[in-house]
């Protein structure tokens, strides 16, 4: 064990070198199977357990807004679709709702006057996870509004959740410390079946993790830690099967982005310092060094055919695409419409990219946009707040399976969620 973490704490050796006429490799993907996870259009956070935030459906093609619902305060939470189509997102209204494909209110859930700023998780069950914002509390309710448990975990801040394949096990990331630098986060494994801690693994303050915890094809359990330097594999009984040191990393950087995981179990990750991509057994195998950008908190997403999508954000944010060995393929740049690129980016099945924005400082401002799997931009949206001011989106949509996109509105007083066609 000492000497495959050793050999894991190795400085980077692989830089991608940009080439002038490149021949780009392309990985294709699959679907993992996940029995403990429903068989949904939108299920979690970036859509599976890898958190690749691809879909397997075309999504909208015209850029038309077909509905919004006013949920009363910022929505700081990616909507979940179940299998029947059903909608799923909390706000800080202090409320977790439910709303019918039209757009029409099913049931509301109180949080006991919490502010909810977590995307949920729905398993194969059709149970729900989810926590408030700051909240010691975990939830399981059913997607009729019936609660099967409610836990409190005394001292800790319970924030973003992951499920293991079975089902039976939730992984949670939970904070002892929360502040605006300090974050000192833990990953929890909770019986998904009573609420039960079945383990803890503990890090120490500069080790302490954040974001959401992802999980590759053989169950290992991967996370990042705040300062921007580590990635962690953990194995499913809580061990400690590896620790990755990111050479390049900036003492500004506040966290390294949540990992994405391709089909092959190769991990992704951003911080404020480079792109890199490392194999199942700790090594790196290529990263991409930014230059006067920083993505500190948007994971990569995957295409079906293997392509990396990833957002840089300066003055002049980009989405660039990579292929499976690092080459960057090309690079989108906003203009003066947008500010910065506070989301990751989702993606559909034919490589269409969708993304939320903060509104630039323009009378044709925009704050939502998709762009064609060859950089080229399908269309441009402004999603209005109901005072009409456009909104900043920092959460990553869903995709339906009927090609539709839903995104809430966040700071300032964006309350709205909002369906694209």
């Amino acid at each position: 064990m000492l000497f495959a973490v050793l050999l894991c704490l190795c400085k980077s050796k692989n830089p991608v070198k940009e080439i002038k006429d490149p021949i780009f490799v392309q990985k294709q993907q699959y679907n993992i199977t996940w029995e403990g996870l429903l068989d949904s259009p939108w299920p979690m956070h970036q859509h599976d357990p890898q958190h690749t935030g691809r879909s397997p459906y075309i999504g909208p093609q015209v850029g038309e807004v077909l509905w919004s619902y006013d949920m009363g305060q910022e929505v700081f939470s990616t909507p979940l679709i179940d299998n029947i189509g059903n909608i799923y997102i909390g706000s800080y209204s202090m409320n977790f709702v439910a709303l019918n494909p039209s757009g029409q209110l099913l049931w509301s859930f109180p949080l006991d006057g919490q502010n909810y700023i977590s995307t949920p998780l729905i398993d194969a069950h059709k149970n729900i996870y989810i926590t408030p914002n700051g909240s010691s509390f975990l939830y399981s309710i059913t997607t009729s509004k019936e609660i099967n448990w409610i836990v409190e975990v005394p001292g800790i801040d319970f924030y973003s959740f992951n499920i293991s394949k079975d089902g039976r096990t939730l992984y949670a990331i939970g904070f002892t410390e929360e502040t605006i630098n300090h974050p000192v986060g833990h990953l929890f494994a909770i019986n998904s079946t009573d609420g039960q801690v079945q383990w803890q693994h503990h890090f120490t303050e500069e080790q302490g993790v954040w974001g959401e915890p992802a999980i590759g094809p053989d169950q290992t359990i991967y996370c990042t830690s705040h300062t921007g330097k580590r990635v962690y594999a953990i194995n499913p009984d809580g061990k400690l099967k590896w620790e990755f040191f990111i050479e390049k990393s900036t003492a500004s950087s506040l966290a390294t982005s949540s990992p994405s995981i391709d089909s092959d179990g190769n991990i992704y990750v951003n911080n404020s310092s480079r792109i890199l991509c490392i194999d199942p057994n700790g090594s790196e195998k290529w990263h991409f060094d930014k230059i006067d950008f920083w993505a500190r908190n948007h994971p990569p997403t995957i295409a079906g055919d293997g392509t990396i999508y990833s957002v840089f954000g300066s003055r002049r944010p980009q989405l660039i695409a990579f292929d499976s060995i690092g080459q960057v393929k090309w690079k989108t740049e906003t203009d003066e419409s947008t500010g910065d690129i506070v989301c990751a980016p989702v993606v559909d099945s034919e490589g269409t990219v969708y993304l939320g924005l903060m509104p630039g400082y323009h009378e044709q401002s925009i704050n939502f946009m998709a762009v064609n799997s060859n950089g080229t931009i399908k269309f441009k949206l402004a999603l209005f707040a109901s005072d009409g001011r456009i909104p900043g989106i920092s959460l990553p949509p869903s995709l339906s399976a009927e090609g539709i996109a839903y995104v809430g509105l966040e700071r300032p007083m964006g309350t709205l969620v909002y369906a694209i066609k």
